[in-house]
């Protein structure tokens, strides 16, 4: 009897051996399961953005984010990416925070803690108005930060001149971003004005309207919108036939671009595909 309560004693420890270890390997696989998910999102938006050449990089240190957008180095200087436009925190203002400015501020932080190694490639314009260093930024195994951030929805593209064409990656990440209506894309700040109700002060916007004329006038096309917004796009964009054919009278057109004041008329000038959302344009 003894033997035999030993040998089912044995049994049932090999058992539950065998039934912890298939729980690890379970746990195991499910873990590398929902890791290749993950890495394979994305690289589909990351991916595609080719890693500039080795000699077009310069290899720099994080000290803090700042927000969204903005780095400091270890080297003391700040860095704003370039093609991506995250939610203002305000905080010099006093202001409220933009929808998304904590989030995007944090996403950024945990992609780079402090120590982190980045790279740099420079764009054509060094630095901006306020002396902050103009750089696309990668980490360290090479993944391009701007598409990443705009896909998550926790920024907008954004042209600075001359740097005014951002591959086409981003283009697309974006784009999804905002079918998806991730993040800022299902918030009051990238909710269109309407082109009739413009006024207040000169700003980046995104602005809807029907077309109330179209015409051409030597190497540009215009549009207005809703009688009020001049909207003006030269012939050289590869976008600008398809979009002055498809913005047929009384037809509706959301843009994105600086509204501007030219005496008492509101004007907008577009030179990239991405900023505009309506109509679909190829």
């Amino acid at each position: 009897m003894i033997l035999v309560a030993v040998l089912i004693a044995s049994a049932s420890v090999l058992v539950a051996e065998s039934q912890n270890k298939i729980t690890m390997r379970y746990r195991i696989l499910k873990k590398a399961l929902y890791s290749a998910f993950f890495c394979a999102c994305i690289s589909t938006v990351a991916a595609e953005c080719l890693t500039p050449k080795p000699h077009h990089l310069t290899r720099a240190q994080v000290t803090k984010v700042i927000d969204g957008d903005t780095l400091l180095l270890t080297d003391g200087r700040r860095l704003r990416m370039l093609y991506v436009d995250a939610p203002e925190l305000n905080t010099a203002t006093k202001k409220h925070a933009e929808p998304y400015a904590r989030s995007a501020k944090s996403w950024l932080q945990k992609r780079l803690p402090k120590g982190s190694t980045i790279y740099l490639a420079v764009g054509q314009r060094k630095r901006d108005r306020f002396k902050r260093v103009l750089a696309q930024v990668y980490d360290l195994e090479r993944r391009y930060l701007a598409a990443e951030l705009l896909d998550a929805g926790l920024a907008q593209l954004i042209k600075i001149p001359p740097d005014n064409y951002p591959p086409q990656c981003l283009v697309d990440a974006e784009k999804q971003a905002r079918i998806h209506k991730k993040a800022i894309w299902n918030s009051k700040l990238t909710a269109p004005i309407a082109a009739s109700q413009l006024k207040g002060a000169e700003r980046k916007v995104i602005v809807e309207g029907r077309v109330s004329r179209r015409w051409q006038k030597g190497k540009r096309y215009y549009l207005m919108l809703d009688k009020r917004l001049l909207v003006s796009f030269e012939h050289s964009e590869l976008f600008a036939a398809s979009l002055y054919e498809k913005a047929q009278k009384d037809s509706r057109i959301v843009l994105r671009g600086f509204a501007y004041r030219h005496g008492r008329q509101w004007r907008m000038k577009i030179k990239h595909a991405a900023d505009v959302f309506v109509p679909e344009i190829e």
